[in-house]
């Protein structure tokens, strides 16, 4: 009895001992665990505020710009985005004797708005508005040239509308001054027009026509059609002549 006293003892603190041992192992392996995880957590903690950091800059002007697209980004939207997209740009310059002119004109169509429609129709056009909207949206349209009539209609269909002008639009707060004719004509061709409605809001081209020439001078070309109807130099001078004499 006393013999299997003495094993049972033996065998028993040897368990014991086993389980101190296995104890000290799972411990040890916790720890380590939790001192992953700790470290794991810090790391993900200050990630964020470093590419918050060095982003800050990029996403205010993001902010800022957003109303804006460069020429550049333009076309790479329209040659390389998954799916590429299609663009209208409203022309509204004053002087158009040199025009876009894009291999596709069905990936970015260009419509001719008249400087003069915007500023001095904008008056007679704003009462309208009190009675119906979308009498602004009819009125500039109806006021075009035959021809560029159909082409506007595709900013209701087309991915990106593009206002542009001579220069970079002067922007307060991120959207062009109130009254102005790039304000007139975006409040135009998106607030006020039930009828043909673009996806998104109108966009407005960074640097204007200028910055598409400089970048683009490939798909820009003098408008042979616009009529000359006063003389340009010395040449021009000579033949006005030459015609009043014939006459």
């Amino acid at each position: 009895f006393f013999q299997h006293g003495a094993i049972f003892g033996l065998r028993f603190k040897e368990s014991l001992d086993e389980a101190d041992n296995l104890k000290a192992v799972l411990d040890k392996k916790y720890e380590e665990k939790m001192l992953r995880i700790s470290q794991a957590s810090a790391a993900e903690t200050r990630a964020p505020k470093v590419v918050n950091i060095e982003n800050a800059p990029d996403q205010a002007n993001r902010l800022s710009s957003s109303v804006l697209i460069s020429p550049k980004e333009l076309v790479r939207m329209v040659e390389q985005a998954q799916p590429k997209k299609t663009a209208v740009i409203v022309d509204y310059r004053k002087d158009k004797s040199e025009i876009i002119n894009y291999k596709n004109d069905h990936v970015i169509t260009v419509v001719a708005v008249p400087y003069d429609l915007i500023v001095h129709g904008s008056v007679s056009i704003l009462q309208k508005v009190r009675s119906a909207c979308r009498l602004i949206f009819t009125s500039l349209r109806n006021q075009l040239e035959v021809g560029q009539r159909p082409l506007l209609h595709r900013i209701g269909s087309c991915d990106l509308v593009v206002l542009m002008s001579d220069t970079s639009v002067e922007l307060k707060n991120g959207q062009p001054l109130s009254g102005s004719p790039a304000n007139l004509l975006s409040l135009a061709l998106y607030e006020y027009n039930h009828e043909h409605h673009p996806k998104s809001r109108p966009l407005f081209m960074d640097g204007g026509f200028d910055n598409w020439r400089d970048q683009y001078p490939m798909y820009t070309r003098s408008d042979g059609t616009l009529k000359r109807n006063e003389p340009r130099d010395q040449l021009d001078h000579m033949v006005s002549n030459y015609k009043k004499g014939r006459i």
